[in-house]
């Protein structure tokens, strides 16, 4: 499912409509079966984003705990696989930190062949070792990989990581997709600073890596962890309504937005992940509400993801 909406113009009408029309569409078929299962099996990152919570969430190094994994993929087991599902492996994280993530998807595909995976990295982990054991996964959808911003300096400022190893990795993966060994969709990403920086961020991947997408995230407050100037809140709903997701201590959060899990619907170490989906509350969100200004928690956000 490639979004038009996260484009050049992301804050279009055009973009707006195409989004809403998207989350209409989904009522239909996951009113009552996710449509994304996602988790956190290692809450560690190696970078220090200044628009993200990772630096101060509580769980900090916690790992997920094989028994805890195992009983969530056994739940994705049990979904209806009539139903196209997508599972992505991270939350507030860099997932490939874990090394188990190439295991736990072969025992996802195991119980659930249909499942498509969705990956996001800054890239630092992936080196060409890591990339061969990445190119033997199975069914993977999409490789997303945050930059977000093209320029050196701004660049370690934001993720306070190396830009020179990031443009190494970036430059390497490319080549295996313009060698036709990533047949699905690659991009690279930036969280937005509504300005022109973020239309010279989009023709510098367009022309560094013509094979590559490039996306451009609106930029939010976490529900308040971060202390940013968001972008304009549009009237649509959200997909985030249709994802069940889950961080390495267990804590179930409303989105992924709720950083730390203080606004919670269930277990995960004592419920079914269909249980919690289908929790009369967030039910009521996917059957009833088409505008997220008409819940109170989602009323400030402006994530279109």
């Amino acid at each position: 499912m490639k979004k038009k909406y996260i484009a050049e113009d992301f804050n279009s009408q055009e973009a707006i409509e195409t989004y809403q029309a998207g989350f209409l569409g989904l009522r239909d078929r996951y009113l009552t079966t996710p449509h994304t299962v996602s988790f956190e099996t290692y809450a560690k990152c190696d970078a220090a984003c200044n628009f993200c919570p990772y630096v101060s969430i509580e769980r900090q190094g916690k790992k997920m705990s094989d028994e805890l994994i195992a009983k969530i993929v056994s739940n994705i087991g049990d979904l209806d696989q009539s139903v196209p599902l997508f599972v992505t492996i991270a939350r507030i994280n860099e997932p490939f930190l874990d090394k188990r993530i190439y295991d736990i998807t072969k025992s996802i595909n195991h119980v659930a062949p249909h499942v498509q995976f969705i990956y996001f990295s800054n890239g630092s982990p992936l080196n060409e070792a890591a990339m061969d054991r990445f190119e033997e996964l199975p069914n993977s959808f999409c490789l997303s990989l945050s930059l977000n911003d093209h320029r050196k300096a701004r660049y370690e400022e934001i993720m306070q990581i190396s830009y020179e190893r990031a443009i190494q990795r970036f430059d390497a993966i490319h080549r295996r997709k313009a060698e036709g060994r990533l047949p699905f969709w690659t991009r690279v990403t930036k969280v937005a600073d509504n300005n022109g920086d973020d239309a010279e961020f989009i023709s510098f991947v367009k022309e560094r890596w013509p094979k590559f997408d490039v996306s451009v995230y609106r930029r939010a407050t976490w529900s308040g962890s971060v202390n940013t100037t968001p972008s304009i809140v549009p009237d649509v709903g959200c997909y985030q309504w249709f994802t069940v997701g889950f961080y390495a201590d267990g804590t179930d959060p409303f989105c992924v937005m709720d950083a730390d899990g203080k606004f919670r619907h269930g277990d995960i170490r004592t419920q079914h992940l269909l249980e919690i989906y289908n929790h009369p509350y967030r039910k009521h969100l996917r059957g009833h509400i088409t505008n997220r200004k008409d819940v109170d928690y989602c009323r400030t956000c402006p994530l279109m993801s």
